[in-house]
């Protein structure tokens, strides 16, 4: 049995890679950078992916979610070509940006290029996707602690459409590679000055897309060869007969067990470097580009957006929680008002009141004769008649 790393640890940190490889995406999206936008996209959905599939099927090969395994086994597919895809659209932005001459501010230049990039970084790979459907023997795959992986039956018709084009592509990125850094070469001086006055990017992540360029070329090139290797060993590359060959039992769930799986060395060895490639691509990329001025200035504006929005929602449910309170004290109001206005309207009401008026009246009378002054008791101040009389 094959020796590999644990399944815990390939989750752990694949979920880590996913975050890294999603927050340079922030201010990436802000300086309009489509090809590096992509390559980080491929990266951290590819790292989510297999995150939540070595999730699932970390201990079973039960087809749990065969629509997910349909989704992400095709996705697998187009990120083989779409990592590699996305460095060209790097390397090739890198190149016209070391070409000054032929730089010109035209917007509707800049939208051709972008509409450029997401051809070759997005559109061909949803065409490997569809055409993985020509030499896909069965629905699906599900492997032991690896989850949902594409069925490709191993033809030279597999080697043409799925299993040459990263190779391809990274031989053409790094002939782009040579050309940028021999013009950067040449141009060194004219080259920093546009960076530091007129490019939208600067100097210091120009040379960092370099870097990420020159190491994706050193590792889609050689394990895209090895790939190819793996895959026609032991006489594995089937004949081409016709489709409906291919296609025999479409229907059918391949289901692989660690025990199996991990017998073959050659197998195990293919299938632990397609995944651990996503998590390898998020760190490089993080290195690159996550510890950078423009990512930590983005970080702050992430930071302060947040602050803003909980003190937004922290004073919404505030006053919510206010106009709650005031609405119930409106509603008592107006309960009272209808009790008091009930009683005024009741039969009943009347000799309550007329009872009620007695009292006040026979406590008035009361009241009236005992502080009242009595001449025949001897009042100590003079009687109005007796002034008169006197008078």
């Amino acid at each position: 049995m094959a020796n590999i790393p644990p399944n815990a640890l390939f989750s752990a940190l694949s979920f880590i890679g996913f975050v890294l490889a999603t927050v340079p995406i922030c201010w990436h999206l802000r300086t309009s950078n489509s090809g590096i936008c992509l390559f980080l996209a491929w990266t951290s959905l590819g790292c989510l992916v297999l995150f939540i599939n070595s999730i699932i099927w970390n201990d079973n090969v039960i087809n749990w979610a065969p629509v997910w395994c349909d989704i992400t086994a095709r996705y697998l597919v187009g990120s083989s070509v779409g990592l590699p895809a996305s460095g060209l659209c790097i390397i090739r932005k890198l190149f016209r940006i070391s070409r000054l001459s032929s730089l010109r501010p035209d917007k509707h230049d800049n939208r051709r290029e972008l509409w450029i990039d997401l051809a070759i970084g997005l559109g061909f790979p949803c065409l490997i996707m569809a055409l993985q459907y020509v030499v896909q023997g069965h629905r699906f795959n599900i492997v032991e602690q690896i989850g949902c992986f594409p069925a490709t039956y191993t033809t030279v018709a597999a080697l043409v459409l799925i299993f040459v084009w990263p190779v391809v592509i990274g031989f053409i990125s790094a002939v782009f590679a040579v050309f940028t850094f021999r013009a950067a070469y040449y141009q060194k001086t004219l080259l920093d000055e546009y960076l530091r006055t007129s490019c939208e990017i600067s100097a210091n992540c120009y040379w960092r897309l370099m870097a990420l360029c020159v190491t994706e070329i050193c590792c889609t090139i050689p394990c895209g060869i090895v790939a190819i290797v793996l895959d026609t060993m032991n006489g594995q590359v089937h004949p081409y007969i016709s489709w409906s060959n291919v296609h025999a039992d479409f229907s059918r769930v391949g289901q692989y067990p660690t025990v199996v799986w991990q017998s073959s060395s050659i197998t195990a060895a293919g299938v632990e470097i397609t995944r651990w490639l996503y998590i390898f691509c998020a760190f490089v990329s993080f290195g690159f580009f996550g510890l950078g001025e423009e990512a930590r200035e983005s970080y702050w504006y992430a930071l302060r957006a947040t602050t803003r929005a909980v003190g937004f929602l922290y004073g919404w449910v505030t006053r919510k929680s206010a106009n709650h309170k005031d609405l119930q004290s409106l509603q008592m109001g107006e309960s009272f008002g209808v009790a008091a206005s009930r009683m005024k309207s009741s039969p009943n009401h009347l000799p309550t009141m007329a009872f009620a008026r007695q009292s006040v009246h026979s406590f008035n009378s009361i009241h009236s004769q005992t502080i009242a002054p009595d001449d025949s008791r001897g009042s100590l101040l003079p009687s109005p008649r007796n002034e008169v009389e006197s008078v």
